[in-house]
């Protein structure tokens, strides 16, 4: 497994929160995420895509994980957010900071092996420790209606502590 080191700054980000096995919540989310972007005008103004799991799945039953859908715009958000709250869209802040780097290539399916491999195998070998105050980000570096799926790329992103 490859993993890297970035410092990721903190960014604002519009989001839709969706509860379930992250499986539906997810894609649920994206699809709330999208439709209001696009009746709202707001998709070309998109510029970054992250999305995150609130909740450990192995310790929390599956019906309650939340999940978020985000999008960064250009320009500020604040405005957009309040035009979306009735969507449930809502004004969010990414934290900064240290994160341990892997990317996925391919299929989203492979996300929970991937994100188990970083903390099962590369964690404990490399002597980092994390930080879980903070979510592990999914930054979603193209898009799936013009790539292929086995051309899909995340970055998957695991808090580290400085």
């Amino acid at each position: 497994m490859e993993v890297r080191f970035e410092t990721l700054p903190p960014e604002e980000v519009l989001a839709c929160r969706r509860t379930g096995p992250y499986l539906e919540s997810a894609p649920e989310a994206w699809r709330a995420l999208w439709d209001w972007l696009r009746r709202a005008g707001l998709a070309e103004r998109v510029r970054g895509v992250y999305g995150y799991g609130l909740d450990n799945p192995e310790a929390v039953a599956p019906a309650e994980l939340r999940y978020d859908a985000c999008v960064a715009l250009e320009g500020t958000a604040a405005a957009d957010a309040e035009a979306g709250a009735d969507a449930g869209i809502e004004r969010r802040q990414l934290p900064g900071g240290r994160y341990a780097v892997t990317r996925l290539e391919g299929s989203y399916s492979g996300m929970p092996a991937a994100f188990g491999r970083l903390f099962r195998e590369w964690l404990p070998a490399s002597g980092e420790i994390p930080e879980l105050e903070r979510p592990c980000l999914e930054i979603y570096l193209n898009d799936p209606g013009e790539v292929p799926e086995a051309e899909l790329l995340t970055d998957l992103c695991l808090p580290i502590k400085a």
